[in-house]
């Protein structure tokens, strides 16, 4: 069974501490870059290629998660297609850094 979080209630965890290096960019290829490296219109595999988003505009509007595309497929569990769904912490790791601003740290 899929994950279904309803992204409307994921709130970051205040004054979150979270490194796109070292956090985001091991989920990213642990359960996404195998179809979001260089197909799929996105790629997952660097902040700049993240930050531009897809061939369908942005996946990430830093400050909002509940905006932000990303946020929602994975809590909605259509993302990763095929594969394992993310768990409720890597989702909230993920709300946590673009809560915060989806910096490059």
């Amino acid at each position: 069974a899929r994950t279904q979080l309803d992204p409307t209630i994921i709130q970051p965890t205040p004054d979150a501490q979270v490194s796109f290096e070292q956090d985001i960019l091991p989920i990213f290829e642990t359960y996404c870059t195998s179809c979001h490296g260089n197909q799929a219109g996105l790629s997952l595999e660097t902040y700049e290629n993240v930050i531009k988003g897809s061939n369908h505009g942005s996946v990430v509007i830093p400050g909002d998660p509940q905006q932000s595309k990303l946020i929602r497929v994975v809590s909605n569990g259509y993302m990763p297609y095929g594969g394992p769904p993310l768990g409720q912490e890597q989702i909230q790791i993920l709300v946590n850094w673009v809560g915060s601003g989806a910096l490059d740290n």
